[in-house]
């Protein structure tokens, strides 16, 4: 590529700039009132648009929801107590300590 005074030479058309002071690979569309307007957009796979579903059906969840709060609730109070024998059972069912 050789740059002169009138403008840089072999650049590849969609490289050029479109006047807005932005290259871009397709030509400006003219919006309301003359301005210059682009459109984005964006197409999701089959697959994130279930991620994407899923993902809100899950994060509202009331059961889980007032779940939290109430043991948030005892917790603050004081009120909350974890029996020693079950976290001990649960760590042996789940294998915690062996190597």
């Amino acid at each position: 590529m050789r740059i002169s005074p009138s403008g840089p030479q072999g650049v590849p058309e969609p490289y050029r700039q479109n006047g807005t002071g932005r290259a871009t690979d397709r030509p400006a569309e003219s919006g309301p009132a003359g301005n210059v307007a682009e459109a984005d957009a964006v197409q999701l796979s089959p697959q994130a648009q279930l991620i994407q579903r899923l993902q809100r059906e899950l994060g509202v969840a009331p059961a889980r929801a007032a779940r939290v709060a109430a043991l948030k609730e005892a917790v603050d109070a004081g009120q909350y107590t974890v029996p020693a024998d079950q976290v001990a059972r649960r760590m042996l069912e789940r294998g915690f300590g062996k190597s």
